[in-house]
């Protein structure tokens, strides 16, 4: 695990997910859009295996991994440096968006700013509710049929668009 002080935004915070499938797509789309700083939850550490890196196409050996002993005192960590946390909701239901007060996914602003981290939640679609608590902002992706789409699908637009207005260059 690389300390937290190593490694630079953006992020990917992991919260909770267990299937290794999910996070090794995750990783993928997250390594393409330029996001190489992945959190990961205690829960969710194990899923970082074998076939992960598989599905990742092993782009997760070229990302940095940080065990979170206790995820929201992480995301207050990043915080006091600056990054902006979202959450991603994987239900945009008006009761959801009501509950969390999720608001459509949108570039980071201020444009050219990449001080911002994504957390993801389990593939029931549910950040904890401790991790909520510490999020500035709740996003989801609007849908315009059905429930919910994966937590991979959900993670990879909304890192599309949180980078839009990015100027870092992928390294």
């Amino acid at each position: 695990s690389v300390p937290l002080e190593d490694m630079q935004p953006p992020f990917v915070v992991l919260d909770g997910l267990t299937s290794s499938s999910n996070v090794g797509q995750i990783l993928r789309s997250a390594f393409h859009l330029g996001v190489t700083s992945v959190v990961a939850s205690q829960s969710c550490w194990s899923c970082l295996n074998g076939r992960a890196c598989r599905v990742s196409m092993g782009w997760m050996y070229q990302m940095q991994f940080h065990l979170a002993d206790s995820l929201p005192a992480t995301l207050k960590c990043l915080q006091s440096r600056g990054v902006h946390v979202y959450g991603a909701d994987n239900y945009a239901s008006a009761y959801v968006s009501a509950r969390y007060g999720a608001k459509p996914v949108a570039p980071h602003m201020p444009a050219g700013g990449c001080e911002w981290a994504l957390v993801v939640g389990s593939e029931a679609g549910i950040l904890s509710q401790e991790v909520v608590a510490v999020c500035n902002d709740c996003v989801c992706v609007p849908q315009r049929q059905g429930e919910s789409l994966n937590v991979a699908h959900v993670t990879a637009i909304c890192l599309y668009e949180l980078s839009k207005n990015s100027t870092r260059q992928a390294s």
